[in-house]
């Protein structure tokens, strides 16, 4: 699965942590409660090797620097997050 397929509305997107299960509490973004997932979360939960997240991580940084301030920038909407994941084909 590519991150904007898990990323694909507002309500699976959070910030301030890598996932949150249902209660909006924090989990680990492999847990099987995760239904929420910042990119950086996203990015652990699509791509399970070190060398996919390695490869994406890259792509990423090229494209916004750093994952999680862009994530949880003030203002940052969710329609700018699935956007670029569209762009760069995550």
């Amino acid at each position: 699965m590519k991150m904007h397929e898990l990323l694909s509305d507002k309500s699976k997107w959070t910030r301030g942590a890598y996932a949150r299960n249902s209660n909006n509490d924090s989990v680990p973004p492999t847990s099987e409660e995760a239904v929420k997932f910042c990119i950086m979360g996203a990015m652990k939960a699509c791509y399970e090797t070190k060398e996919a997240c390695d490869a994406v991580y890259t792509k990423l940084w090229r494209h916004i620097g750093g994952m999680v301030i862009w994530n949880d920038k003030p203002g940052r909407r969710f329609s700018d997050v699935h956007a670029m994941l569209l762009k760069l084909d995550l």
